[in-house]
């Protein structure tokens, strides 16, 4: 005979455990979507502000990531110090990826190509010209002869 108490224990255990599993699924998904929020609002200050505005000659990006990353890891926002740490993580990886983007325009504006000439145009390309290229840039570029940004819907224009 089956003891339905045993039974039920052991179904509200499993489902304890699923229901655990599935609150650190849930908790992952939303660090992962804070910190690309956190990069997203640093990307658009960045481009509205027409660069990173700084405050005590530090910049804002760097700003937000140390002290969401102090706050965060200190355990001061309480249950929401794991969220604010992964917002600043956003904010970190804007910075690290502006940063590295910079010494790679540096390297660029030095590169030569096989005949002596230097790769740089003095400037970011042009909508057609990315296209040309292959590439894309983040910085605000004019749009093409289309009047459209690369990649976007001057693949289904008529």
């Amino acid at each position: 005979m089956t003891d339905w108490h045993d039974t039920a224990d052991r179904l509200k255990a499993r489902l304890a455990k699923i229901d655990a599993q599935q609150m650190e699924t849930m908790n992952e998904v939303a660090e992962t979507a804070l910190v690309l929020g956190g990069a997203a609002v640093a990307g658009y200050v960045h481009g509205r502000k027409g660069g990173m505005p700084t405050y005590a000659g530090v910049p804002l990006d760097l700003m937000v990531a140390g002290v969401a990353g102090v706050v965060g890891l200190a355990g001061w926002a309480g249950s929401y110090s794991p969220w604010l740490l992964a917002f600043g993580n956003g904010f970190g990886a804007y910075y690290i990826g502006t940063m590295a983007a910079g010494k790679g325009q540096a390297a660029r504006k030095a590169a030569k190509k096989p005949d002596g000439s230097s790769e740089f145009l003095g400037r970011e390309y042009t909508a057609d010209e990315q296209r040309a290229q292959g590439v894309q840039s983040r910085a605000p570029v004019m749009a093409g002869s289309d009047g459209y940004p690369p990649g976007f819907a001057h693949r289904w224009a008529a």
